[in-house]
């Protein structure tokens, strides 16, 4: 089994012959024109693997078999089939034979169906009306099928002996699910009859088709059973009950044998996916440039994944996603220069996304790396020191405001700062003095800012304010 190279533990559904790796669903880029899928590292069509490596064995879905007839259109056929069987059945010989024969060759048409649509990958129930039409020549093509083998047995014990028909009536009833098969999938019947057909058929399945056999003995003796319980008084609902039995049980067992088809599609030569019934939507491209972003990481292509963050964030700005992970790569790949200049970004986007949790840690991240790194506004200076005062961390809020006034002389919320700063003064031990000086500031500039500063009046208090500072 091949497993996906960026994702060890998913199995492979894709394969790069130009790479020469193997992919998941979600490492293939599926945004092309007319639905070619291509591969994140080199752009060439990748090749599709189907369902072969991921394929759950038909032992382990048994549940979700006798699930499968359970919707409202195929009980419904199961049922008013079962009901009319019934009814019929008390008409005249010939009457009764042919109605009953069309009534039962739709129950056979629509398994067969079940077990085509199976095999391609289909896991839920076709529609009723694929029962409808050529059930009564697909009756008398089975009775050919069966009759031709009984021909060849008595055939076979009348020149050979009884031992040599015994054995090939043992052949037959062991090969007579891979007749069905063959027969459901070529629709031929030289081919469905052919020995040869058969056991290569039974030799490609392998081991799931003895299990196959096990599982029809044990469902046929449990219809068996059920039919014991509900009762041989042959009413019309005892009747009814026993057919809707045998039809339920018919449906699951010709889905579980294209089930095995699907499952040995490798062994057989066809690729298949399997499909719910739900239209295969192409990602959006925000999770398609997630996935090749990660594809790139892993593949070491620093400079193209920078590229595509890039793009991304011009593209979704305002994604939390894309934010992060832009953060998270710069801050472990160490790029300082970059980190630099996308922190400020992230940080107003924290901000503005009310992520407070996040901004005190990364401001803290980014201090590792950039020792005396500094915001470029007052505004987003403000807002860090203030989330550092309420994680406990004076020291920083202080870092941060301190000489706000000097560097943006004009910023209107000098005076708030400056309250938090002396309010960070003083949870710091020995500060009281300090702390006092930028209380007078703050008092300085309420009252700068009730008379409506002139700039000559602001100049005058740029320079008696830088006489304050931390290190004093």
């Amino acid at each position: 089994m091949d497993y996906c190279k960026y994702h060890p533990l998913v199995p492979a559904t894709y394969s790069c012959k130009s790479c020469q790796v193997s992919q998941c669903d979600h490492c293939i880029d599926e945004s092309g024109h007319h639905g070619v899928e291509r591969c994140f590292v080199c752009g060439t069509e990748v090749e599709h693997l189907g369902s072969v490596n991921c394929i759950e064995p038909f032992w382990r879905r048994l549940q979700e078999s006798f699930r499968y007839p359970m919707n409202r259109s195929t009980l419904m056929l199961i049922v008013i089939i079962s009901f009319l069987s019934t009814i019929v059945s008390s008409l005249p010989f010939l009457i009764s034979l042919f109605l009953l024969m069309a009534l039962t060759g739709v129950m056979v048409k629509y398994s067969f169906c079940c077990l085509q649509q199976t095999a391609r990958g289909l896991l839920i129930a076709p529609d009723i009306s694929d029962g409808f039409g050529g059930g009564v020549r697909l009756i008398l093509l089975l009775m050919v099928v069966l009759i031709a083998m009984s021909l060849s047995v008595y055939a076979v014990g009348t020149h050979l002996g009884g031992g040599f028909a015994g054995l090939l009536s043992i052949i037959y009833i062991v090969g007579l699910p891979a007749v069905l098969i063959n027969f459901a999938l070529t629709e031929e019947l030289s081919d469905a009859l052919n020995p040869l057909s058969m056991f290569r058929l039974i030799a490609a399945i392998g081991l799931p088709y003895g299990l196959l056999l096990v599982f029809i003995m044990i469902m046929a003796a449990s219809v068996g059973v059920i039919s014991e319980l509900i009762g041989n008084d042959y009413s019309i609902i005892s009747s009814t009950l026993q057919s809707i039995v045998f039809y339920y049980y018919l449906v699951v067992t010709f889905h579980i044998m294209g089930y095995i088809i699907f499952q040995s599609q490798g062994d057989l030569g066809f690729v298949a996916r399997e499909d719910y019934g739900d239209e295969n939507q192409v990602r959006p491209s925000e999770e398609i440039l997630l996935a090749k972003s990660s594809v790139l990481v892993k593949e070491g292509d620093y400079d193209e994944v920078i590229a595509l963050y890039k793009k991304a964030l011009v593209e979704f700005p305002n994604s939390k996603v894309f934010n992060e992970r832009f953060f998270e790569f710069l801050y472990a790949t160490k790029n300082v220069e970059l980190l630099n200049k996308f922190s400020q970004k992230y940080f107003r986007f924290l901000i503005k996304s009310r992520r407070e949790d996040l901004l005190y840690r990364s401001y803290r991240r980014v201090l590792r790396l950039i020792k005396d790194y500094m915001p470029d506004t007052a505004e987003l200076r403000f807002s860090l020191a203030n989330c550092c005062h309420q994680a406990g961390d004076p020291l920083s809020a202080v870092k941060l405001i301190n000489g706000l006034h000097r560097s943006h002389p004009g910023y209107s919320g000098l005076a708030e700062a400056y309250d938090l700063m002396a309010k960070s003064l003083d949870d710091m031990p020995n500060m009281e003095d300090k702390a006092e000086k930028c209380r007078k500031l703050v008092s300085h500039f309420n009252s700068k800012l009730s008379e409506k500063k002139t700039p000559v009046a602001d100049t005058k208090v740029q320079k008696k304010t830088t006489l304050f500072s931390l290190e004093e």
